[in-house]
């Protein structure tokens, strides 16, 4: 006997849901960080000028670092899924090597 399974349910909901799941920490970071800086901001605040300057200077710099590093990630991720789909999976390492190199020289000093 032949079963046929059938094909997996692609609703507006459960897509909702896949997004949700995906974002959800993404976004939970994003808020933590930016807590973190108004904590910062607030402590830094009472001891003087020169300190808060610094801590927001620290905050633009760190928030900076961030961004290049989740844009590198989106578009490591792109270049790794197009060779993929091309059937090129011997060359899906050249994007991930060259991300990780930028990830370890923006992220270490």
């Amino acid at each position: 006997m032949n079963t046929v399974t059938s094909a997996p349910t692609n609703s507006p909901a459960d897509r909702r849901r896949t997004i949700t799941t995906l974002a959800l920490p993404i976004v939970a970071g994003m808020v933590s960080q930016n807590i973190t800086n108004l904590i910062d901001t607030a402590m830094m605040g009472f001891v003087g000028p020169e300190a808060l300057a610094a801590v927001g200077l620290a905050s633009f710099a760190n928030f900076m670092c961030i961004a290049f590093i989740t844009g590198l990630s989106a578009g490591v991720s792109a270049m790794v899924s197009r060779r993929k789909g091309e059937g090129r999976e011997s060359e899906t390492a050249v994007p991930l090597n060259g991300g990780l190199f930028w990830s370890l020289v923006i992220g270490v000093p």
